[in-house]
C-alpha cells in the first residue's frame, strides 16, 4: 500500500526494490516452469490448443494461474508450483478418461454438437441451446463462401465453436434464404406480412427461412413456422433448371 506519498521512480516502475539478482531467479524459476509444463503436457498426450473446448480452455486458465506465481514471487516456491501444475495435467487427464468412459458426463463437460440449420432452415431450438444468432451463423457461411440457405443441408455448432456444413449437392439446392449483409447494395427487399405479394415467386422468412411459394397478389402471412412477419425473395442461385425441389 502507498503511504501517502507518490514519486515517479522509473527505476522502481521497471526494476523495483528487489536486487538485480533476482532477475537471474526469474530466469531459473521461467525456464525450470516452462520445461516442467512442457513435460506434463507431452506426458499426457495432449495436443495443439489451436480450437479450445471448455476443458482445454480450463487447463489453460488453470496452468496460467499455477505457472505464473512462481515465475515471478520470491516467496512461492518452485516445487509447489511444480506440483501445482501436475496436479492440474493430472485432473484434466483423470476428467478426460472419465468422459470418455460415460457419454452424459462427456456431454455436461465436453459438450456435443447442435445442429443449427436442417433442410435448408434455420433450426431454432438448435440455436437457443448453443446459444449462437442467426448472424453468427449467417457469417460463418459467408465466410465458407455459401450465398443462401438453401445450399445448406445440414450444419452443427462443435464443442470447439466451429461450424460444420455438410452442403447439399448441385442438383439438389433449393430456394433459400440469402444472408448477404442488410446494407450491401444486392441486399434483399423486405416484404411485411400482410402485404400483398409483388410478383409470383418463392419467399423466405426472413428471421428461420422457413420458405414457401405465393402467387402475385396473394396476401404474405405470418410465418407458420416461427411466426415471423417480414420476408423476402428466396435465392434461386444454384437451384436447378426445371421443376425446383419442393420449398421446405
Amino acid at each position: 500500500m502507498m503511504d501517502g506519498t507518490y514519486t515517479f521512480d522509473l527505476e522502481r516502475i521497471f526494476i523495483g526494490n528487489l536486487p538485480l539478482l533476482f532477475f537471474v531467479e526469474v530466469v531459473m524459476r521461467t525456464t525450470i516452469l516452462y520445461m516442467w509444463t512442457l513435460f506434463m503436457l507431452r506426458v499426457t498426450g495432449k495436443r495443439g490448443m489451436g480450437e479450445l473446448t471448455a476443458l482445454e480452455l480450463l487447463i489453460v486458465i488453470g496452468l496460467g494461474s499455477a505457472v505464473g506465481d512462481p515465475m515471478f514471487y520470491p516467496d512461492v516456491p518452485i516445487l509447489h508450483g511444480m506440483a501445482a501444475i501436475a496436479l492440474v495435467v493430472l485432473l484434466h487427464h483423470a476428467t478426460v478418461m472419465f468422459t470418455n468412459r460415460w457419454p452424459r458426463a462427456h456431454d455436461f463437460v465436453i459438450g456435443r454438437p447442435r445442429q443449427l440449420v436442417a433442410d435448408g432452415r434455420l433450426d431454432l431450438k438448435g440455436m437457443g441451446e448453443s446459444q449462437i444468432s442467426r448472424e453468427e451463423i449467417f457469417t460463418g457461411l459467408r465466410q465458407e463462401r455459401f450465398r443462401h440457405l438453401g445450399q445448406i443441408r445440414r450444419l452443427w455448432a462443435e464443442p470447439d465453436g466451429k461450424f460444420s456444413i455438410v452442403p447439399y449437392e448441385a442438383g439438389d439446392v433449393r430456394p433459400g434464404l440469402p444472408f448477404i449483409p442488410p446494407d450491401d447494395v444486392e441486399a434483399s427487399v423486405k416484404h411485411p406480412a400482410g402485404e400483398p405479394a409483388p410478383e409470383s415467386h418463392v419467399f423466405a422468412c426472413d428471421y428461420c427461412g422457413f420458405t414457401e411459394a405465393f402467387a402475385a397478389g396473394e396476401v404474405l402471412p405470418v410465418c407458420p413456422r416461427c411466426e415471423h412477419d417480414c420476408w423476402q425473395y428466396a435465392s434461386d442461385e444454384g437451384v436447378r433448371s426445371g421443376p425446383a425441389p419442393a420449398a421446405a
